[in-house]
């Protein structure tokens, strides 16, 4: 045999050899692929089931701690329990994180669509983390660019999941200082539009060489930062992979010892035809002239850009001897201040020497101040007496809570010096109206509403007596509800739309009542056979307009102006551990029993938030915010909106915390209503 055939053989030998130990390397990678299928198999299980073995005793923990706060404590066992709470959010929130880092590595973490107001989740976000930042002596503050738009379609709950996890680090890692939210418009189009989201603060920083491995998972800069601060280190991977699926990107800028900012960009479609409240009123705040004395820079240019975007003419002086001397230039140049932002968190000497001020010079001796101020540092604002301050507002300001006591102070100064507007009337016989609402303080705001008018109001509780009734007699006009019991809404108006058609009767208006805000409801009330739609809470002048409209009685109503911004909002923070709330006259014999309702509404959505009934916290929820707007109570329908929403997404941390605040507000309230003769304090 050649030594060439030899070669040939040797090297198909060897070719063979390789062959067979690629085979098996192929079947060993096989093997290796299947493991770990099966051991990410298992790990899910385990979370799964880990998941449900904690959240169970978890919720049962939650709720025995808000059942212990309904009961006579110390203040030193209420700080026991809410220790008890705020570590259990923690405890959630990590095991939330889990779960996403779960679905991160699995590919399976999406992202939803639906409609969201970007002001209103900016603004709850912040609430839920500004008495943190507060406990550590930490200015906390936000600002979202007032361009349009803000009504975005994108996943809420992952932007604020985002947003909390860098809020959150912010906070943990700063001492002293300030923490500060920026929310800025990058671009824009028809169909979408990209924001730049900022969290910025002044706390310890991060060293060159770290700034890239804090995104990696189970990282916090180096261990002994994993002592100190606590946390698992993989916040900031979901966040970085959440704003990657919402077409962003997430970076940081730091140095060491003087704080960080970490960015991130997302990009939402935008809503084509939102059905938004009209809540930018220009018009009320043009040319009002204002003075801010802040010592923080940063408040006073965020209060600034809010102020002049509603063409407000605006100063500021960063202490009492700057605000002193810019109220006596004002006043020499015949352009005295209308109003007056006073920072709460002033040395006590500042404040006083601005009010002390005010009080020797009679020409500027009534102008209004409003108080600005952090909830730990309440006990000192409070050191100024009600006569002194108009209004308190507790930081971070939100901004139309802002313009709303803006306006409800206005009110107020114009009430003073205008007689007090006369009741409704109307100019033709009277009409007979079918009120169609389940909510009983619903359909007690209504009928307060048109107390003045001589129309005949009839009641249904839900929409298959409603068709009983309108097939029994004879009514101008149907208010309808759409969310009931028993018979929605809908259903009922297209089953009295038939009822007309077979008796050949002119269709009577119908007009949509409902507390949801979604686009898509103008447009089902619609094609259900609705004639018009209203969005609760109600306002008394726009129930009287669509009165009119649709039955040709024309109804006098009051003058909206300034007595409007009062009804808007009327809530302000005036003394110890207490907000006032200004209602109308007509409503002061319901309002005990309506809080006596909503205490009963708290043990009901505690009793279904340990049984996770979360559509019966919506239920209630959805007709608190109706209900609390139409009385004048903001905050409570603010909440309920809140609590409606958190229960749609089955946030059972959050629903706590919103049960929690409605609680303290329906405890620490005081309302006020006025009369002829002056005010009258009701005591609940």
């Amino acid at each position: 045999m050649s030594d060439r055939s030899v070669s040939h053989e040797k090297l198909a030998a060897e070719i063979q050899e390789l062959q067979q130990k690629l085979s098996e390397r192929e079947e060993s990678v096989r093997r290796l692929q299947q493991v770990v299928a099966q051991a990410n198999q298992a790990k899910n299980e385990f979370l799964s089931i880990i998941s449900h073995e904690i959240r169970t005793p978890m919720n049962a923990i939650m709720g025995g701690a808000e059942l212990l706060l309904e009961t006579p404590l110390s203040q030193e066992q209420r700080e026991f329990v809410h220790v008890l709470q705020s570590n259990g959010d923690i405890l959630l929130r990590t095991l939330n994180d889990l779960l996403d880092l779960s679905d991160l590595h699995t590919e399976s973490l999406h992202l939803e669509s639906q409609d969201f107001d970007l002001l209103n989740l900016i603004e709850r976000t912040c609430e839920l983390l500004a008495s943190r930042a507060q406990a550590k002596g930490l200015e906390f503050n936000y600002y979202l660019d007032p361009i349009f738009p803000c009504f975005l379609i994108g996943d809420p709950a992952r932007l604020r999941q985002i947003l909390m996890n860098l809020i959150d680090n912010a906070i943990k890692f700063t001492s002293v200082g300030e923490v500060v939210v920026r929310c800025e418009l990058q671009t824009a189009s028809a169909q979408e539009a990209v924001w730049k989201f900022s969290v910025i603060d002044t706390g310890i920083g991060i060293l060159p060489e770290k700034l890239q491995q804090i995104f990696d998972l189970f990282t916090q800069g180096e261990m002994s930062s994993v002592r100190q601060f606590s946390g698992t280190g993989v916040g900031l991977t979901i966040s970085q992979h959440l704003a990657r699926l919402m077409g962003g990107r997430l970076w940081v800028e730091s140095q060491e010892g003087k704080g960080s900012a970490f960015h991130f960009t997302a990009t939402f479609g935008i809503q084509t035809n939102p059905h938004k409240p009209i809540r930018d009123y220009p018009e009320r705040l043009k040319g009002l002239r204002v003075l801010i004395v802040d010592w923080h820079e940063t408040n006073r240019v965020i209060l600034r850009e809010i102020l002049e975007r509603w063409d407000a003419h605006v100063t500021d002086a960063k202490n009492s001897e700057q605000g002193i001397l810019a109220l006596r230039r004002a006043t020499t140049n015949g352009e005295p201040f209308d109003l007056i932002l006073l920072d709460g968190d002033l040395p006590s000497s500042d404040s006083q020497q601005i009010i002390e001020h005010l009080k020797q010079d009679p020409i500027i001796s009534n102008l209004p101040i409003m108080m600005l101020t952090t909830g730990e540092h309440r006990r000192h604002a409070l050191e100024h007496t009600e006569a002194d301050v108009s209004a308190y507002m507790i930081k971070p300001i939100k901004r139309f809570e802002l313009l709303h006591t803006i306006g409800t102070i206005l009110a107020t100064l114009s009430e003073q010096k205008a007689p007090r507007p006369q009741p409704a009337q109307v100019s033709l016989p009277p009409l007979r109206i079918l009120l169609v609402e389940d909510y009983k303080h619903n359909q007690l705001i209504v009928q307060q509403y048109l107390k003045h008018t001589p129309f005949q109001i009839d009641i249904a509780e839900n929409g298959a007596i409603a068709v009983e009734k309108f097939r029994a007699g004879h009514y101008d006009l149907v208010l309808m509800d759409l969310q009931m019991p028993v018979m929605d809404g809908y259903a009922a108006t297209h089953l009295i739309r038939e009822f007309e058609t077979q008796e050949q009767r002119e269709a009577t208006p119908i007009i949509a009542l409902t507390a949801y805000a979604l686009k898509e409801t103008p447009e089902n009330s619609l094609r259900a056979g609705c004639t018009a739609y209203l969005n609760k809470p109600v306002k008394k002048a726009e129930l009287l307009e669509c009165i009119a409209k649709y039955t040709k009685h024309e109804v006098i109503a009051e003058s909206p102006s300034l007595a409007d911004i009062a009804q808007d909002a009327a809530e302000t923070q005036r003394d110890d551990n207490r907000v006032v709330v200004y209602i109308e006259p007509d409503f002061a014999e319901f309002i005990p029993e309506f809080f006596e309702d909503i205490r009963q509404d708290i043990q009901v959505m505690n009793d279904a938030l340990r049984e996770q009934d979360y559509q019966e916290i919506s239920r209630v929820g959805h007709s608190l915010k109706g209900a609390g707007g139409g009385y004048g109570f903001n905050t409570i329908s603010d909440i309920a909106r809140s609590l409606e929403t958190a229960a749609k997404e089955g946030r059972a941390e959050e629903i706590t915390l919103w049960i929690n605040k409605l609680r303290t507000f329906i405890d620490e309230v005081r309302v006020v209503y006025r009369t002829e003769s002056g005010e009258i304090t009701i005591v609940i």
